[in-house]
């Protein structure tokens, strides 16, 4: 509950909203509530068979108060669904920049369906919970002001009719917290299937390749039995709950029902069958909202799980601490140098006590067999993440007192993967500067070499691209992935095994291109196929996150083991795949 106090935070900014809310519920309240007042002076005037000025005053009356009560009714409902469309919108806008703000540290921990399943479903239960909440501000009044008519009326009927409502307070609090749990159960279940979702259609390939496609539908099917086995739990609570207030209204009503006929039987003080009438009308008045109250309270114990969860979200601080004196980058003139760092990934270490230094204006190259810490070392460069302990500096200030921003604008990456969005090519290429003109971005593509492949294609650079580029050759995205690291003018190029999932011929294609865009920058290679790394200044062998040697390739081919295995393994299969 705690957590959903944060709720009333994003209504603060529309008090005066939340204002008219009230103002619109008292209203509605009030008139609703009159006629009741107005219709036993009527009932008297038709029992007693009089009419004239008095009946069509009262006809009058009532027409204005019934059409003032859907007046206040209308603004109420609009006013109560701003507030809680508004309430969602600011939240999920702050959880979404909040997650966005996080280390990768984060990402590496979290599966991506459940992320998208507690702000898209968490939000919606989110969005209940406020709209249920207006009932506990707007049934209430309803209650108190036909209340004072029933008292007004007759206070020990009044007394009688409410009898049932203490017996209804313990199962009702019993009930509502099944509810709760089969809720927030159906919720981490429906996370549950979203996760499998985002696996089953990002890895179709994979699934349609081995044939698959049943296991993930019986994968599907589990997660939608557990998620329906929690709904029936809850609707069974839910109708309990329902049942319950149903029960007190009629045990009420029939207890009226008695006791008013007896008294207009027995002819006691002055109660008149219309005053009999007029109170059970008012009673039959007052059902309502204590219904939708209590229906509110399984409603809303059905969705604070979800809205708890969506807040929860707000309390993740995994990102990476940014020092108060942060100091601003300039360009690089210098080296980027790695002193003694250690990383790990929750795990046994990943790089132990590595020393690299990156020159300015030349191109470095990390080598070294799998898992040794290749790419950790360009995520630690682009400072992804901090080391456990050493340092990394540019230009000898060690990135932690440094401004991200102003790093990582000097930065250009391109990965394995050619991660494109599904958009056009023009816009993928300028995600690399958001404020790139058209020349710019066609010039960045020329330096990547795949302009003149664009504008051969039907719409040029306005082509879709497709879900992960998948209406792109893998060269082709991944030159478009080193146009959008080269739109931004980088002094430092970063590039992590770009050309490693390739074939040859897209291999050269790729090569070609960054051969290109390495000259005048700072460039940083993780390779696999040493072949792409022969002409770089400098290269590192990694082995077991820990740097072997250093040189150029004719001194490591002497001087590293692993260096020179690693050449003559690939060599060979270079052999045979052309003798093949």
């Amino acid at each position: 509950m705690r957590k959903l106090l944060l709720m009333f935070r994003f209504v603060r900014p529309y008090k005066w909203r939340l204002f008219f809310f009230l103002y619109a519920a008292i209203g509605y309240s009030a008139f609703a509530s009159l006629p009741l007042l107005l219709v036993r002076e009527y009932l008297a005037i038709i029992i007693e068979s009089r009419s004239g000025e008095r009946f069509w005053t009262l006809v009058g009356l009532l027409l204005v108060s019934w059409l003032l009560s859907v007046y206040f009714f209308i603004r109420r409902e609009i006013a109560s669904q701003y507030l809680s469309h508004a309430v969602v919108r600011d939240a999920t806008n702050r959880v979404m920049a909040h997650l966005l703000a996080q280390g990768l540290a984060f990402f590496d921990r979290q599966r991506t369906g459940e992320l998208i399943s507690r702000i898209a479903t968490d939000s919606a239960c989110l969005s209940r919970t406020v709209t249920i909440f207006t009932f506990f501000v707007r049934e209430p009044l309803t209650i108190l002001f036909v209340l004072g008519v029933l008292f007004s009326l007759n206070w020990k009927l009044t007394l009688l009719g409410l009898v049932g409502f203490p017996l209804a307070a313990w199962p009702t609090a019993v009930l509502g917290r099944k509810i709760r749990r089969a809720s927030r159960r159906q919720l981490e279940n429906a996370a549950d299937r979203s996760h499998l979702m985002v696996q089953a259609f990002g890895g179709v390939r994979m699934v349609k390749g081995f044939g698959r496609e049943a296991v993930e539908a019986d994968k599907f099917k589990s997660a939608n039995r557990a998620i329906f086995e929690h709904s029936m739990a809850r609707a069974r609570a839910d109708a309990s709950l329902k049942g319950i207030v149903e029960l007190v209204n009629a045990i009420g009503m029939i207890l009226v029902v008695i006791a008013g006929g007896l008294l207009c039987f027995s002819r006691v003080a002055d109660f008149t069958p219309q005053d009999f009438l007029t109170f059970v009308a008012s009673l039959a008045l007052l059902h309502k909202p204590t219904r939708d109250l209590g229906y509110a309270n399984s409603q809303v114990q059905e969705a604070l799980p979800g809205a708890e969860r969506l807040f929860q979200l707000l309390d993740v601080e995994l990102r990476l601490p940014v020092a108060p004196d942060a100091v601003a980058v300039g360009r690089l003139s210098e080296a980027i140098r790695l002193r003694g760092v250690s990383f790990s990934y929750d795990r046994e270490p990943v790089l132990d006590g590595v020393d690299i230094e990156i020159p300015a204006g030349r191109t470095t190259a990390i080598v070294g067999p799998s898992g040794s810490g290749k790419s950790t070392v360009v995520n630690l460069v682009a400072r992804f993440y901090d080391p456990v302990s050493g340092s990394v500096e540019v230009d000898g200030l060690d990135l932690r007192k440094a401004d991200p921003a102003s790093w990582l604008a000097q930065l250009g990456l391109v990965t394995q993967e050619p991660l494109l969005f599904n958009t056009s090519i023009r816009e993928n290429i300028r995600y690399g500067r958001l404020d790139a003109t058209d020349a710019e971005v066609e010039e960045a593509a020329r330096l990547a070499c795949v302009h003149e492949e664009i504008v051969r294609l039907p719409e040029g650079y306005d082509t879709i691209v497709g879900e992960r580029g998948s209406q792109l050759s893998g060269g082709q995205r991944q030159r478009v992935c080193l146009a959008r690291a080269l739109v931004r003018n980088p002094a430092v190029l970063l590039l992590d095994e770009a050309t490693s999932s390739l074939d040859s011929a897209s291999e050269r294609q790729v090569q070609e291109a960054i051969e290109k865009a390495q000259a005048g920058r700072t460039t940083l290679v993780v390779a696999h196929r040493l072949s792409t790394v022969m002409n770089a200044d400098r290269t590192y062998v990694l082995v077991g996150g820990r740097v072997e040697a250093c040189g150029t390739h004719r001194e490591l081919l002497e001087k590293s083991p692993t260096y020179r295995r690693l050449w003559e393994l690939q060599q060979g299969r270079e052999t045979e795949s052309q003798a093949r």
